[in-house]
């Protein structure tokens, strides 16, 4: 349910008082205070969009972001380059910090954080721009469409992709698994998100209590972008610009 969220609390209250319903789920907030939501009918709000239909709460996790750093440092990987998202996203800014985080808390170096707004010409052009001494051996993008382009620039200066960069996504775009190499990214369960959504609800019909399914949102799925640092990279990638 789009539009302002005047607009869609008097949407809610019109359906509430329509009798049509048993009960509603808002996968938007809401500004409605609980006695108007407990009644006449529940309504669950289970925020996961924004006004602006952007993804919040757990569609913005940006933890498995750490789980991609950690990965990648075990590889040996020391020096990272983070491409991110338009940062008026809650997603973007979440897997940017993360990425900082996990950075900071490994004692590894941030060569910088590319703000692309989601366009995978900036990424394109930020690997372009990257000086040969900049010591980065791993890219952490903020979604697929931002690590192919990342993928693109490398293959333009002559790097190869995981020998002398390797690259790592999010959202796990079908097409990601099909590039060459494919990507590696984070899987999202959107599905299991409306589940728990709907239980919610149900469990509010009969009046039940909430079992909260531990099954993870999230899944790091580990392609072949992702490979050892490379031995002589102190300097420079292998290739050429």
């Amino acid at each position: 349910m789009g539009g302002s969220l005047t607009t869609r609390d008097e949407r809610v209250l019109e359906l509430v008082g329509s009798g049509l319903f048993e009960g509603l789920l808002s996968l938007t907030p809401l500004t409605l205070d609980d006695t108007v939501l407990a009644a006449p009918l529940p309504v669950e709000v289970f925020g996961i969009y924004d006004e602006h239909l952007r993804g919040i709460g757990p569609l913005a996790d940006g933890s498995p972001v750490g789980e991609l750093v950690r990965g990648l440092a075990a590889q040996g990987h020391r020096t990272f380059l983070h491409v991110a998202g338009d940062l008026g996203h809650e997603s973007a800014r979440l897997r940017r910090d993360a990425y900082l985080d996990a950075v900071r808390d490994l004692g590894l170096r941030s060569y910088g954080v590319v703000e692309s707004e989601w366009r995978p010409e900036s990424a394109v052009q930020a690997i372009l721009e990257l000086p040969a001494d900049s010591g980065v051996t791993a890219v952490v993008a903020a979604n697929d469409l931002l690590a192919a382009g990342v993928v693109h620039g490398a293959t333009a200066r002559g790097w190869q992709i995981p020998r002398d960069l390797s690259v790592t996504g999010y959202d796990s775009n079908v097409l990601g698994a099909w590039l060459s190499p494919a990507l590696t990214t984070v899987q999202v369960d959107h599905a299991g998100l409306g589940r728990s959504a709907m239980r919610r609800l149900v469990a509010r019909l009969r009046d039940e209590p909430l079992r909260e399914d531990p099954t993870p949102r999230t899944t790091v799925v580990w392609r072949d972008s992702v490979g050892p640092a490379p031995a002589a990279h102190d300097a420079e990638p292998h290739g050429h610009d």
